[in-house]
């Protein structure tokens, strides 16, 4: 896990998951303690997101420790890819309340350090996970990803993930409802 030193944590603003009666906030470290000045300004880092349901008035928290890096959020629905932030920016949720219902959320998650830092940041190799829209169920699909090329949906069940893992560009196909990976395979070119 994590040997980043510890960082003061702020809970951000909560953002409605559309169609559902979940919203959820990205549980970040201060910019200024945590990250440095980059060509698109100050970024938080994203550790934990905590999820909110309107109808039960309870809190659900993504990720037992806030000892993670999350690079990335991305909305599915049964019919298409929401995505919410470019590779390698800080998440921001896009919700429209008109749009589609969310189903799941997808994440670019960084959990141990892979380069020389030895601090986790947005350089290190993540993993795709995923979970309901409520938060729960999160469940690692596919470690140590270099960078995703690109997310669609097969159908309203199965998602297909192009990527690039090892210096090898790979796809993968992926079981919504079993979270698991049913095929990969390597692209050659």
């Amino acid at each position: 896990m994590s040997q980043n030193p510890k960082f003061e944590l702020i809970l951000s603003k909560f953002k409605s998951l559309s169609g559902t009666s979940f919203m959820m906030a990205p549980l970040q470290s201060e910019p200024q303690k945590q990250s440095g000045f980059s060509k698109i300004g100050y970024q938080s880092n994203t550790h934990n997101y905590i999820f909110f349901n309107k109808e039960t008035v309870t809190f659900t928290k993504l990720l037992p420790t806030n000892d993670y890096l999350i690079k990335q959020t991305t909305q599915l629905t049964e019919t298409g890819v929401v995505e919410n932030a470019p590779y390698g920016v800080k998440p921001e949720l896009r919700c429209d309340e008109k749009s589609q219902t969310i189903r799941w959320l997808l994440y670019l998650v960084v959990n141990q350090y892979t380069n020389s830092d030895k601090q986790l940041s947005p350089k290190d190799i993540t993993n795709l996970a995923m979970s309901d829209v409520s938060g729960k169920n999160y469940t690692e699909l596919i470690p140590g990803i270099q960078i995703i090329l690109g997310l669609t949906l097969k159908n309203a069940q199965q998602l297909i993930v192009i990527y690039r893992k090892d210096n090898q560009n790979q796809v993968s196909i992926i079981d919504l409802l079993k979270r698991e990976v049913t095929l990969t395979q390597d692209i050659l070119i």
